[in-house]
């Protein structure tokens, strides 16, 4: 029962492009396409997994995109603490306790013009017993093919042993192989790689049972099917390839070759009756009478040592315990230090055993390994682009090569904008509404600054308000969460600060809130949780201005009554969270903009909403109007009597929660 492949599932991913979801992940092979984080996303990205038991942890292998690289990686390692309330709770990522057990640098794969995808296999000592794992992908090496600053995760990898072995896969458990290793299943053809493992189960069966001449011919095929296999996996590359090109015909062209070539492959090794699935085949104990078919050679290297410039195989790193982590995990579990094993992938020669790097004498918590032990995959897997640049480019040349010519305001921006070009200068306004998003970023981050620092002397207060909301109103309309981060700050700052400090008329201040307050509630409905949650955040910091609230302008807007099937079901959701923090944070019932009246009715048209999260509010929303009021609250509602409880469910409800 030594360690092995350990199966895990994604529970948790920061951000991810529409067609790299993370699970393909789980799926290794040579046509995994693999996790791809959104565009222009906030670093460092979080990917969190969950092992299926609690296990201890020997080695993590990943495996990064040839273009899309992160700069490094960190490695959590979590397990759930017991809670005595509810002992047989599921396990929930968020009520996990993480521990760094370090962090992998990568190269950026300038020196081999993209040409392949790099692997790490890290070998975890000491601290390495865990539910969850989380990695942390630091920010992107910068190269001209990654466009949108993104990271990708091709290949992820977990050996180890589970601690409660009653609870894991009914698969038996068998001594670790090259099979589990992570070059293996990415480059082996998926269907034979399924095969193989089933003759892997056959194989012990038949050593358990003493038949020889069976195991024999097993191990036969597996060898040469594994061979074979990785030429196949080679064209499933180059399948993946062309289908990202859209080359549909030569994709079509391989689908078939590689079908031909299995079905070849089955005959020749008579995979069919070595499964023996309809039970023992005596043909399979039979002395051969002639030699064995010949091992392909396909897929074999040429030569025992790797040719020039070809990168050696991966080495195990051994990661050091966190020395002072800022939370550490029940009973840590500690293992001696093991000579470092140097895995010999399938599709290479074997090389000489590599030594694991001495330890530092004194490690940090996060401390990023030699940029040695990068493997760089020598297959050639080119980028979509058809043509490769020479070298690639340096980042302060990458950045200015970037950013695009200047974009000339149109006579409908001069319009819109006239105030806050007064406020800002023409040129900042001009790359605040640039296409490029690092120089749109930069200059809002300029505009923010230049609130931070206002004088009242060179300007007067409603001016740089009313300048200020022309501009900050575009980037909250944004779709890149960065700049749309910076509008809500600058919002924060010019409800907050800005308004305790310079005190305006009423008119002005409802005119800018009524404008930043319409795209933060559309911002709400956004499909990216981080996004409404963010656009709710900061429209319940404008709530708590003292400023705004005698405006009444929000509170209006919010208490209209929920029309039913006529706006976004996520809009009623926003609607009714901002009220409940009306009540219980603000205390804004019974006041001239929120009467109790008013909330009711809003309360009331929510209890009977179509959206079960919106009626669940609602009733919450009911239940603290009842105890403010209850005498208003029930000549307000429906009567309680049989005939409205039998009419209506919600009622019904609602009346036995009073």
């Amino acid at each position: 029962m030594g360690p092995h492949r350990l199966p895990y599932r994604v529970v948790y991913c920061e951000s991810h492009d529409e067609d790299y979801t993370p699970s393909q992940l789980l799926s290794p092979g040579p046509e995994c396409k693999g996790w791809r984080a959104a565009q222009y996303c906030i670093y460092p990205e979080d990917l969190i997994i969950q092992l299926e038991t609690c296990s201890h942890i020997e080695k993590i292998q990943v495996m990064v995109h040839h273009t899309l690289i992160p700069s490094a990686i960190e490695i959590q390692l979590g397990d759930m603490m017991p809670n005595p309330k509810h002992p047989d709770a599921p396990p929930d990522h968020k009520r996990c306790l993480f521990a760094s057990l370090g962090e992998v640098a990568l190269e950026s794969n300038k020196k081999i013009n993209f040409k392949g995808r790099q692997m790490q296999t890290i070998e975890v000592d000491g601290f390495n017993k865990g539910l969850f794992l989380k990695l942390l992908l630091k920010k992107n090496h910068l190269n001209r093919y990654n466009e949108y600053n993104q990271v990708s995760l091709m290949g992820l990898n977990v050996i180890g042993t589970p601690i409660d072995k009653d609870k894991h896969s009914e698969k038996p458990l068998y001594k670790l192989s090259h099979r589990d290793d992570l070059a293996f299943l990415m480059y082996m053809d998926t269907d034979i790689a399924e095969v193989i493992e089933q003759l892997e189960v056959c194989r012990q069966a038949a050593k358990e049972a003493r038949r020889g001449e069976y195991k024999n011919k097993i191990n036969e095929a597996t060898a040469g099917l594994e061979l074979a296999g990785l030429a196949l996996g080679a064209k499933g590359v180059s399948k993946a390839i062309h289908l990202e090109k859209k080359d549909y015909k030569a994709v079509k062209e391989l689908e078939r070759q590689i079908q031909q070539e299995r079905d070849e492959l089955y005959r020749e090794y008579n995979v069919s009756d070595l499964l023996e699935k309809n039970g023992h085949l005596p043909i399979n104990d039979e002395r051969p009478t002639e030699l064995p078919p010949p091992v392909r050679h396909k897929s074999r290297p040429k030569s025992r040592s790797p040719s020039p410039g070809q990168e050696p195989p991966p080495r195990r790193t051994s990661l050091p315990p966190p020395r002072s982590p800022r939370r550490s995990l029940p009973s840590p579990i500690s293992s001696p230090s093991r000579q470092s094993r140097t895995p010999t992938p399938p599709y290479r020669s074997p090389t000489p055993q590599e030594e694991t790097p001495p330890r530092s004498p004194s490690p940090t918590r996060s401390q990023p390994i030699d940029l040695s032990n990068v493997y760089i995959d020598d297959r050639d897997i080119h980028p979509a682009k058809d043509t490769l640049p020479e070298a690639e480019a340096d980042p302060e040349e990458s950045e200015e090569s970037r950013s695009p010519r200047k974009t000339r305001l149109s006579e409908q921006d001069k319009k819109e904008l006239r105030v806050a070009i007064e406020v800002f200068g023409e040129e900042t306004i001009m790359r605040a509404i640039n296409k490029n998003p690092s120089v749109k970023e930069e200059a809002d981050c300029e505009i923010q600054r230049t609130l931070e620092s206002y004088n009242r002397d060179d300007l007067k207060p409603a001016k740089m308000m009313r300048g200020t909301t022309q501009i900050v109103v575009r980037m909250i309309k944004d779709k890149v969460w960065a700049i749309f981060t910076v509008g809500c700050n600058i919002t924060e700052i010019l409800f907050g600060s800005f308004l305790v400090e310079y005190k305006l008329s009423k008119k002005e201040i409802e005119a800018s809130t009524s404008k930043v307050y319409k795209e933060l509630i559309q911002r709400g409905c956004d499909t990216s949780d981080r996004v409404s949650d963010k656009a709710e955040a900061t429209i319940q910091r404008m709530l708590q201005a003292p400023d705004v609230q005698e405006t009444g302008v929000i509170q209006q807007q919010l208490l209209q009554p929920l029309p039913p099937n006529k706006e976004h079901p996520k809009m009623a959701v926003i609607k009714a969270e901002l009220v409940v923090y009306m009540i219980d944070e603000l205390n804004l019932v019974d006041r001239k903009y929120s009467s109790l009246d008013q909330v009711t009715e809003f309360g009331m048209a929510a209890v009977n909403h179509t959206t079960a999260r919106v009626r669940k509010l609602g009733e919450k929303i009911m239940k603290k109007l009842f105890k403010i009021d209850p005498d208003r609250v029930r000549e307000l509602i429906p009567p309680d009597n049989p005939k409205n409880r039998k009419a209506n469910h919600n009622l019904r409800s609602l009346y036995k929660k009073f």
